[in-house]
């Protein structure tokens, strides 16, 4: 459900922007950056946007495969924080 609605959302914005700015953009981030340029939006919006196009951009992309990869990456990653655990248990 929350994924139709960033979905649904990303795209309502994206066209408005199309609509009103006589521009097409390949998303939000570049859409939000050109608006903040224009003086539009402000640069707290403009990160909101950013930030709803990344999140899509991830859950375009995401899989189990790829999100045992993150998860494996980061259990690694933070083994060096154990003092003393220098092989791994």
């Amino acid at each position: 459900m929350a994924e139709a609605l960033a979905f649904e959302l990303h795209s309502l914005l994206l066209r408005d922007i199309a609509a009103a700015s006589g521009m097409q953009f390949q998303g939000l981030r570049w859409a939000a950056s050109h608006l903040r340029r224009s003086r539009v939006i402000c640069p707290a919006f403009a990160k909101r946007l950013a930030q709803l196009d990344d999140t899509c951009a991830v859950l375009r992309h995401i899989s189990v495969v790829s999100a045992r990869l993150l998860a494996n990456q980061l259990s690694e990653a933070l083994r060096s924080l154990v003092p003393g655990d220098e092989d791994g248990r």
